[in-house]
């Protein structure tokens, strides 16, 4: 019987948090979750170089060097506590490898309406109802810090997925 109806495919949100957007050259670099404050490295947030070479975790404050946005996977088990935190995001487990973009288009959660001229800013220190590792348009007195060489490719409401293009490669 052939399909008569599309609506399920266009309806709901087209880009998830972390989901690299489009197929246009992305870098992506591997590192270890070592957030033991953490646990979970959330995708699509913002992820800063922890003690070792190596080593990830969510940002700490103003001075964290920032790698790049944790990239969606599912190569492990979705459970509670494990790779989906308090808030029900799924992310990269304690001590497990952890994929981040450095360069192309990846979905994020912003955290303040958004256009593709905004600035782009990371959370280290979050308010209420935000996350360290969000995405916002202005440094919040001194919460975020302004990614340079990135951009919002399209307007979004706080709250919302939106397609970021970073180039830190």
């Amino acid at each position: 019987m052939p399909a008569t109806n599309y609506s399920d495919l266009l309806d709901g949100p087209s880009l998830y948090e972390g989901q690299i957007a489009n197929l246009e050259l992305a870098i992506v670099r591997t590192g270890v979750n070592a957030d033991s404050t953490n646990g979970i490295l959330t995708f699509g947030r913002a992820i800063a170089k922890g003690a070792g070479d190596k080593d990830v975790i969510l940002p700490v404050d103003a001075n964290s060097i920032l790698m790049g946005i944790a990239v969606a996977t599912d190569t492990f088990e979705k459970r509670s506590g494990f790779s989906i935190n308090g808030d029900g995001d799924l992310g990269y487990p304690l001590n497990w490898a952890a994929s981040y973009l450095v360069r192309g288009i990846i979905g994020v959660k912003v955290q303040q309406n958004v256009t593709p001229g905004s600035a782009v800013y990371w959370i280290h220190t979050p308010q209420t109802g935000q996350r360290k590792g969000q995405f916002r348009a202005d440094a919040d007195t001194n919460r975020a810090v302004q990614i340079t060489n990135a951009r919002f490719m399209k307007s979004g409401t706080a709250g919302s997925v939106v397609p970021l293009s970073i180039n830190l490669a």
